[in-house]
């Protein structure tokens, strides 16, 4: 027993010289030897949630960890933003989505929503279906924007506001609308913050 108590503080101690983004791949137990198999950790990781969206606030804290790391990474694929933008847009807990303005998950949704408005895609896909897929991104990020509690503070903190209201301009009208409805509802939420 006490022999591996000793291994566990070894490891311990010899997980602080590593890289902190290896060391948390290794704790997703996401296997990166084969190329695609990084995606398909999130894809399986994803799945567990999607259907009724995030359960708890650790689920949340998952999510956000893996939307993080796979952001700098650029592995994952449009499809990919967009379902991790559906798992947010399926969560009907109101501490689930405050958890998930709170632990920095609107940063990362505001930069997809920038590079899909940019038109990046990076994921090697035609131009038409990289389009299709853009439009497809910025819809689950607008409706994963509709869901979440965003206040005056939120807003302070990161561009996303200034951002969805640049997709006012958008050729597809179906965005242009959202955009313009998420935008109509925060001033209102953030007036009526402002009185109180």
């Amino acid at each position: 027993q006490n022999c591996g108590l000793s291994k566990g503080k070894k490891r311990g101690r010899g997980e602080q010289g590593i890289d902190p983004a290896k060391r948390d791949r290794d704790r997703l137990h996401v296997d990166d030897s084969e190329p695609g198999s990084k995606l398909d950790g999130i894809k399986s990781e994803i799945a567990k949630v999607e259907k009724g969206g995030l359960p708890n606030t650790e689920a949340v804290e998952k999510l956000v960890h893996l939307m993080q790391l796979y952001q700098t990474e650029q592995r994952v694929d449009l499809a990919g933003r967009v379902m991790l933008a559906d798992v947010i847009a399926a969560t009907e807990s109101p501490d689930c989505l405050g958890r998930f303005v709170q632990s920095r998950g609107l940063p990362v949704l505001d930069s997809w929503l920038q590079e899909a408005h940019k038109g990046k895609s990076g994921d090697g896909s035609s131009p038409k279906e990289a389009d299709i897929g853009r439009v497809e991104l910025l819809l689950a990020v607008l409706r994963a924007l509709a869901r979440l509690p965003i206040n005056l503070s939120a807003l302070q903190r990161c561009p996303i506001g200034r951002n969805v209201n640049r997709l006012h301009s958008h050729k597809n009208a179906e965005i242009q609308k959202k955009s313009k409805l998420l935008v109509k509802d925060w001033k209102k939420r953030v007036d009526a913050e402002m009185k109180s």
